[in-house]
């Protein structure tokens, strides 16, 4: 009994190591730099377009966080916006860590990932609902579903993750 105990923690392991590599291969390492904005504003009378030029960010994240429409982007200025430059740097700052979280997800990843919790998840309410639940699917259902969407598909096996990613994506676009 111990040595298939033993057994089957070593190809847990094993399996684990393996898919982890996989999945690195097949999805990318997401970068652990998060990068530091340190927005500067000389003058209440600097533009949307101009915030973006003078600190070399993209423009749409400025325009979100000022609620400008790009076509008034070069026109209108801080001060007839009425917004201080200390609360436009607090504003886009927080704007650009959004837009920088997003724009390195993998939406692909995560929609697969909602696919599969959506289809995974009836799964045992059926077989317990017709009663032919027993440890052994259970253990199979647990296996796959930490195979799939905990290590094939990232380290995030939890549904509300994926879901709040998938809400956003949807309601974003």
């Amino acid at each position: 009994m111990k040595h298939k105990s033993f057994f089957l923690a070593l190809l847990t392991v094993t399996a684990v190591l393996l898919l982890s590599l996989l999945a690195v291969y097949l999805w990318g390492g997401k970068p652990e730099i998060v990068e530091h904005y340190e927005i500067k504003i000389a003058t209440p009378n600097m533009t949307a377009a101009g915030i973006a030029r003078q600190n070399e960010i993209p423009l749409n994240p400025v325009l979100k966080a000022l609620g400008i429409d790009s076509a008034r982007a070069g026109n209108v200025t801080l001060a007839e916006l009425n917004i201080e430059p200390d609360a436009a740097v607090e504003k886009i700052t927080k704007t650009m860590v959004l837009y920088d979280e997003q724009r390195t997800k993998n939406w692909v990843k995560i929609l697969i990932k909602f696919a599969f919790w959506f289809i995974l998840l009836p799964v045992p309410l059926v077989l317990l609902i017709r009663k032919k639940m027993n440890p052994k699917k259970r253990k199979l259902l647990y296996g796959l579903s930490i195979t799939i969407i905990g290590v094939a598909l990232g380290s995030d096996p939890s549904p509300m993750g994926t879901v709040k990613d998938a809400v956003f994506l949807i309601t974003a676009h």
